[in-house]
Parts: C-alpha cells; structure tokens; sequence
C-alpha cells in the first residue's frame, strides 16, 4: 500500500507544480474585469495568495474528512474532486476563475492531512522518517518535472492549457489510489 501511496502521491505533487508554477500569469492575463485598476502584477500575486489561504481550509476539512471516513477511500475521492476544478481553470476567466481556483485550493489541499496520517499508517516506526522522506521527494521532487511539461504545453498551447493538463495528470493519481485502497484494505 506505501509504494501505492508514493505513486499517488507523485502525480499530485506533479499537479501541484503545474498549478503553482504557472497560476501567477494565468491570472494576471485572465482577470481584467475584477479589480481592473489594479496591475496585472499585483493580480498574478493576490490571486495566487488567495489560492493558498483558501488551502488552509483545505488542510482542516481534509483532517474532519479523515476522521470520519476510510482515509485511503476519502484520498481517492479528493483527488477525483481536484480533476473538474483544474479542468475548470483552464476554461474561465475572470470571476469564475477565482471562484474555481479557490475551490481547488480547498480541494487540493485537503490530501495533506489524509496523506500524512496514510504514510504513519503504512510504515513501521523505525521507518517512519524514511516515510515522509520518501514521500516528499516523490512529490516535490518528481512533481517538480511538471513545471518543465507545463512549460511545453505553455508554449505550444497557451498557459490556459496547462490547468486541464494537470487534471489529467490526476487520472493515474486516481488510479494508483484505487489500488492503495485496496492493498490496505476497507475499513
């Protein structure tokens, strides 16, 4: 079940690069109706900002999630949220586009909690640090190669192609989950 989780975990820090690295400038070209005498600048870091207070819900519904449901269950189900929310990105503007960039800021970062307490679960205390170690690797590390796809997908089809990418990105995330769902069992 921990290679599973490692796996899963990977593509969402893909995801997560994909969405970091190229969130500033989505906004900044695709807010000019909301606080239009504000400069394209200041939007590319008030937005971004905005993306990761709202993730700060995120990590305390992902912990109530967690507590109630089966965890490896509850990270498959989170992860597929992510999917329209990013998909959704890439196809507004505007309010809409803060609207559903907020919510998958909630969304994305509810997996923290759920996936913290999955790597406690599936590792033995001696090799607990390894863990983690592991799993950060895998997802900033690994997940770091998105910013160079995205940045290929940027280029040849324009930063708003980038966010549905990574939603796409999700779907072996999904997949793998499923499988760490099983390998550790329903509960």
């Amino acid at each position: 079940a921990l290679i599973l989780y490692f796996l899963t975990n990977a593509f969402m820090g893909m995801a997560y690069y994909g969405l970091t690295t190229f969130m500033p400038i989505h906004f900044a070209e695709n807010t000019n109706t909301i606080f239009p005498s504000i400069s394209a600048n200041m939007k590319a870091g008030l937005f971004p900002t905005m993306v990761f207070v709202a993730g700060i819900g995120g990590q305390l519904v992902g912990a109530k999630i967690g507590e109630l449901f089966h965890k490896p269950t509850a990270l498959v189900w989170i992860i597929l949220i992510n999917i329209p929310f990013f998909i959704l990105m890439g196809y507004t503007t505007d309010l809409l586009l803060v609207i559903s960039s907020l919510f998958l800021g909630v969304a994305y970062f509810s997996n923290q909690p759920i996936g913290n307490t999955l790597i406690a679960q599936f590792t033995h205390n001696q090799n607990r640090g390894l863990g983690y170690g592991i799993s950060f690797f895998l997802s900033f590390g690994i997940g770091s190669l998105a910013a160079g796809f995205s940045g290929i997908i940027a280029v040849n089809m324009g930063v708003s192609a980038v966010f549905p990418a990574m939603g796409l990105l999700l779907i072996p995330s999904v997949i793998f989950g499923w499988f760490m769902r099983r390998a550790a069992g329903t509960a």
